[in-house]
């Protein structure tokens, strides 16, 4: 009987029945142990029971990015004197003045296309400049020469610093009773050699401007002009000539880029501490025609002094264009007001600037 037995289980059919039949007693026994109520399907449900399905997790869609709103960038700081962009710490800087000689043997001169605004007075028989710094600055500015009333005329609205090689004890008075603070020769000038007295006397920006102990503005100097672009409909102005009295000229042509400048049929150049030159040039030229007069009578060697306040013609050159207009002013603690033909302010396009002060009925243009 047992050896039928092992030969039965050791067939295939044999383990397949032996399989059948621990299954029904596998189903029995937990049959009994669930108190014998319920069928088979249940019984085997539990001995095998069926896992709960996992819970299908909920995908949020991902937001779309907000996006910033692009700022509205800040207007450039722009340069009080000639309008362009410049650092906005250096608004408060205190304008310096210096004296610039024009005679022909102070040609060429040094550091005047780095000044902020060139302007042209005139003297005795000619014509001298007076270059305004304020943001930037030059090592070597020259030749530096002497003081005139129409020097503190302009500077007394700007409150500037002054430098300059002298001048007559009436002109010194014109000065003092200035809110600008003049220096004659101080330290921060320096004669050079190859050229001889009085044009050669030089000096360097950054030392000359701590000579005022008055330090910077309290507030930003405001705007001189109106700056903004050429009206489209403006003349033509390729060239510019100023007459002034005992038949000195000075002309200005446009060369599709910049007006070019030349004293008396000369072109006009400038000559860095390197000798290295270059012509004399101005992106925008503002004129003002005003009468000449003589001052010092009595007091000492009368010498031109120009009227700058009243009222006159005016004229803006830029771009190879021009548009005329007028200026006023009351007294000389204020600027230039500039208006145009429709009575709206007259337009001053930034760039290296040049205010010319002609005699009134100098300037013709074509």
């Amino acid at each position: 009987m047992q050896e039928l037995l092992n030969r039965l289980i050791s067939t295939t059919w044999g383990r397949v029945t032996i399989g059948a039949v621990l299954a029904l007693v596998v189903t029995a026994v937990a049959v009994l142990s669930t108190g014998g109520s319920g069928d088979v399907e249940e019984a085997a449900a539990v001995a095998t029971p069926t896992e709960a399905p996992e819970p299908t997790a909920t995908v949020e869609p991902t937001p779309e990015p907000t996006a910033e709103p692009t700022p509205t960038p800040e207007p450039d700081a722009v340069s009080a004197l000639n309008g362009t962009p410049v650092d906005e710490t250096t608004l408060n800087r205190r304008v310096l003045g210096v004296k610039i000689d024009n005679a022909p043997d102070a040609r060429p001169q040094s550091g005047i296309e780095q000044a902020d605004m060139m302007i042209e007075i005139w003297v005795e028989g000619i014509t001298r400049f007076l270059s305004l710094w304020q943001q930037t600055d030059a090592e070597y500015v020259g030749p530096i020469r002497s003081m005139r009333p129409t020097d503190f005329h302009i500077q007394n609205f700007l409150e500037s610093t002054f430098v300059n090689s002298g001048g007559q004890g009436f002109v010194q008075a014109i000065g003092n009773a200035s809110n600008v603070r003049y220096f004659q020769e101080p330290s921060g000038t320096f004669r050079v050699s190859g050229r001889f007295a009085p044009h050669n006397l030089y000096g360097n920006t950054n030392d000359l401007r701590p000579l005022d102990d008055r330090g910077d503005y309290a507030e930003p100097l405001a705007p001189l002009w109106s700056f903004g672009e050429m009206p489209a409909d403006a003349a033509p102005a390729t060239e510019v000539l100023t007459a002034w009295p005992g038949g000195y000229t000075v002309s200005w042509s446009w060369n599709g880029e910049v007006y070019e400048r030349t004293n008396t049929g000369v072109a006009h150049e400038y000559i860095d501490a390197d000798g290295v030159t270059g012509r004399v040039t101005a992106d925008t030229i503002v004129m003002l025609e005003m009468p000449i007069v003589t001052a010092g009578g009595g007091q000492g060697t009368p010498v031109p002094e120009s009227v700058t306040t009243g009222s006159g013609n005016a004229w803006v050159f830029s771009g190879g264009v021009m548009e005329q207009g007028t200026w006023e002013r009351e007294v000389d603690t204020e600027w230039f007001s500039l208006t145009g033909a429709d009575g709206g302010e007259l337009s001053v396009p930034p760039g290296r600037l040049w205010l010319v002060l002609p005699e009134t009925g100098g300037v013709s243009a074509s």
